[in-house]
């Protein structure tokens, strides 16, 4: 067994007590280094066209790094860091990763590194550099031994060793080799993915990465490790940039950051623990001792007889929080640090390695802080013993280039701050991400290009703590003339529900995305009102975005039909339907969620005729017919009550302007009863009497409530104008809140009266008074000592060339 050092310090040891070490390895040293592009950067033909180059060097370096500072480049441009040979390259775009203009390059092997900027179609500032990081020892290339203390025989083995074990050989692949900079140096370390509150969470010690300056420069490498248990190649590994510094505690030494991309989604995370591993419990040290290849400690001695197990729990050890240390035989050594101790009975951490060189009589061992004390510390950001953690809001739908996709965050806590991520899944196989922090009643806009580029993707919002979310799209060539928007579904589901969707003039899409590792199979039921129902079966890779066009499907050409979703494992489906229109590609179209469950009741708050076309959707999945009961609700409170049959298996479309003289031009709430359970939607097309030029739907809500939330309400530039609108669930008159929140800015708030069984309309133009200026959220509370049992829902208009070009509408999340 072997502790981290040379047998110069064991010697110390042996006639003083010194506390006990955590060490990391020293790989390299930060240099000064001065240079920068042109300033703008050359103009170009975009594309991969270079417009810039340099030839960066630090002279004997085993390995270099590159720092740039004052990053700018234009869309569509990009810079690459390679290798001479075009081997190794990273890209940057925009201000870099998280958009400070601040970062560093990976790491490439040898002394010289080549940056290009590739595009030049709009140029910008372009960079300065102004240091590098100087390699004395190849974090990428095997190390040879270091010198190193061994108390028996070194047990450590190559992972590969035990990749027959199919329990070690999943458990190894969340676990990382870290480098990175501090105090100018580069340094090594060990890390794991964990599950979390957010995803691509990262476990690792506090002494490796104590604070934010050292997550900015982390690349941590999985699958950094030797094919064959003798020998073998070395796999390249995949590289990930460190994100955000989440929390972190010198007294039990341990940090959460998360990394860049979804390394989750290809490497899997480890499940930790509040269950105490007993004295005696054998586990798996996975490691990348000194920063060369993943190793394992299984066995404490080269003759293979003895297991790594638990030797004592609840020491107490230096300043470190008292009793929250375990103590082993396992052999490790610098660049070990933060290496996760697995339980080989659960699979489970255990504990966190990082000490050794005990003092006596503990000499011989080395020393991890027991995960419970983690556990308890870490709070809502770690996920032990949990299937599932935190929480999360869900987008199928959603695309850049001809569209342009917003996905925004409101934190309706008034007291406590949520740690949010964003993360994108293409339909193309790519994944990127944003974490931030969101204080009490703030919110945050994030671009969905600025995660994965150009492309149609899905996308999921994980937080600590409940927040709400919503996505705006607007489309539309050689200017933007539609819109849609939708709130979070809160998750997947193996079965979906919609009653919208027709073909013919339209466009028809279901849009499935597939969080999990599993592959889905989903079969959609197509309930016609025309015709019997017609079923097809699609394949939804794992972590994807999957689009089915059913114009394409045979007898669905030209067709009005609900559907029924079933999946094998759990996804998240929407539906989109577009009208070329106005000599326009998409002219008018409309987005929306499906319902994981049928419901009897279900409650619309927005709804208007007159210069609308007003439709609301009624698909029975059952064989037997069912009466729907409507009832109308106007803005004065006045009431209309209507009841509709649907036959079974069927679809039901009622044109609400037809339905009453008074319901021909005028705002309306509806809210719907049935004999049985069934799916109800409600679309809005315009203008009336003409062609339609534009679109809105909305799922209904199966539920009133007295708080309710819109993360991405509205901007109100360009002639924008935002709606809220409310109905009041009873007869009983209230009161109502209605709070907006700006990105930048105070809020402002007013109060309104609210009639019995009516229908409220809020303009956060006229009624609020909001200008053009920052985005915004809204928080709609219902006031008193009782309050009123109210449904509430969104919508937001823009004018491009005339009157209400483009619309959206969505319903508000309920807060409570």
């Amino acid at each position: 067994m072997q502790t981290f050092f040379s047998t110069t310090v064991v010697a110390v040891l042996a006639l003083v007590s010194v506390p006990p070490t955590m060490a990391q390895t020293k790989v390299g040293d930060v240099v000064p280094y001065a240079s920068e592009s042109p300033h703008p950067y050359p103009a170009g033909a975009g594309g991969d066209t270079v417009v810039w180059r340099e030839v960066v060097r630090a002279p004997g370096a085993t390995f270099i790094r590159v720092h740039f500072v004052d990053l700018e480049l234009g869309s569509g441009d990009a810079l690459t860091v390679s290798s001479p040979d075009g081997f190794q390259m990273w890209t940057l775009t925009g201000r870099g990763p998280r958009g400070s203009g601040d970062a560093w390059s990976f790491a490439l092997d040898g002394d010289t590194a080549v940056v290009r900027i590739h595009g030049g179609r709009s140029p910008a500032f372009g960079y300065r550099i102004t240091e590098v990081v100087h390699g004395t020892r190849s974090p990428v290339a095997p190390l040879e031994r270091q010198p190193e203390t061994v108390c028996g025989s070194d047990g450590r083995e190559s992972v590969a060793c035990h990749m027959s074990e199919p329990d070690i050989s999943q458990a190894q692949q969340p676990v990382a080799r870290l480098l990175y900079q501090s105090a100018g140096e580069a340094l090594v370390c060990s890390g794991a993915l964990v599950r979390g509150a957010v995803d691509s969470l990262l476990l690792t010690n506090n002494h490796c990465l104590p604070s934010q300056a050292e997550v900015d420069t982390l690349q941590a490498t999985f699958g950094h490790q030797l094919s064959a248990c003798r020998g073998g190649h070395l796999a390249a590994g995949a590289v990930y940039g460190g994100d955000l510094l989440v929390t972190t505690s010198p007294s039990l030494d341990y940090s959460l950051a998360t990394l860049d991309g979804s390394p989750e989604t290809v490497w899997g995370e480890l499940i930790p623990t509040a269950t105490d591993a007993e004295i005696g419990t054998p586990f798996w040290l996975i490691q990348h001792p000194g920063g060369g290849p993943k190793e394992i400690g299984y066995w404490e001695d080269a003759a293979q007889t003895t297991r790594c197990s638990v030797d004592t729990t609840a020491v107490t050890i230096d300043t470190f929080t008292p009793g929250s240390q375990m103590e082993y035989g396992c052999d490790s050594l610098g660049g070990s640090s933060g290496s996760p101790v697995i339980s080989a009975e659960s699979g489970h951490v255990v504990g966190l390695h990082h000490l050794g060189a005990l003092p006596p009589p503990s000499a011989c061992l080395n020393a991890a802080t027991m995960m419970r004390f983690i556990c308890e510390d870490a709070g809502t950001f770690l996920g032990c013993d949990q299937a599932t953690v935190g929480h999360r809001r869900y987008f199928a739908e959603g695309a850049e280039g001809f569209f342009q996709t917003f996905a925004g965050v409101f934190n309706p806590d008034p007291a406590s701050s949520a740690f949010v991520s964003v993360e994108a899944l293409a339909e193309n196989g790519g994944a990127g991400r944003s974490s931030f922090w969101l204080g009490p009643r703030q919110n945050r806009i994030v671009r969905l290009r600025e995660l994965v580029g150009d492309t149609a993707a899905a996308s999921v919002v994980t937080s600590n703590l409940p927040v709400v979310t919503d996505r705006y799209m607007r489309w539309g060539t050689p200017y933007l003339y539609g819109s849609s928007m939708e709130r979070g579904l809160t998750e997947p589901s193996t079965r979906w529900f919609f009653a919208e969707g027709a073909t013919g003039p339209f466009r028809l899409f279901y849009l499935f995305e597939n969080p999990s590792a599993r592959e889905a199979s989903v079969t959609v039921t197509y309930l016609r009102e025309r015709g019997g129902p017609v079923q097809r079966t699609y394949s939804v890779a794992p972590f994807s975005r999957y689009t089915v066009y059913v114009n394409a499907e045979r007898g669905l050409e030209a067709a009005n039909a609900s559907t029924q979703i079933t999946s094998t494992v759990p996804i998240v489906a929407e539906r989109s339907m577009y009208l070329d229109s106005g000599g326009l590609v998409f002219g008018s179209g409309t987005t929306g969620s499906g319902a994981t469950a049928l419901s009897s009741t279900w409650y619309f708050a927005e709804g208007a005729t007159g210069f609308f076309d007003e439709f609301i959707l009624f698909g029975n999945v059952g064989s037997s017919p069912i009466d729907v009961t409507a009832q109308y609700l106007l803005p004065n409170g006045g009431a209309i009550e209507k009841v509709y049959t649907v036959a079974g298996e069927t679809r039901r479309t009622v044109w609400v302007n037809a339905e009453d003289a008074r319901l021909a031009d005028t705002a309306v709430a509806v809210n719907l009863s049935a004999t049985a359970p069934f799916i109800a939607e409600r679309a809005m097309w315009w203008p009336h009497n003409g062609t339609w030029r534009e679109g809105h739907v909305s799922l209904g809500s199966t539920e009133t409530g007295t708080v309710w939330a819109v993360a991405y309400a509205g901007r109100n530039c360009d002639d924008d104008d935002s709606f809220v609108l409310i109905s009041n669930g009873s007869s009983t008159p209230g009161r109502v809140r209605v709070s907006a929140y700006f990105v930048a800015g105070e809020p402002t708030a007013k109060e309104f009266d609210l009639a019995g069984d009516a229908r409220l309309t809020v303009s956060a133009a006229q009624d609020l008074g909001i200008g053009c200026g920052s985005e915004y959220s809204v928080l709609v509370e219902s006031l008193g000592s009782s309050p009123v049992p109210i449904a509430v829902e969104t919508s937001r208009y823009f004018f491009s060339g005339q009157p209400f070009e483009g619309g959206a509408a969505a319903h508000a999340t309920k807060v409570r």
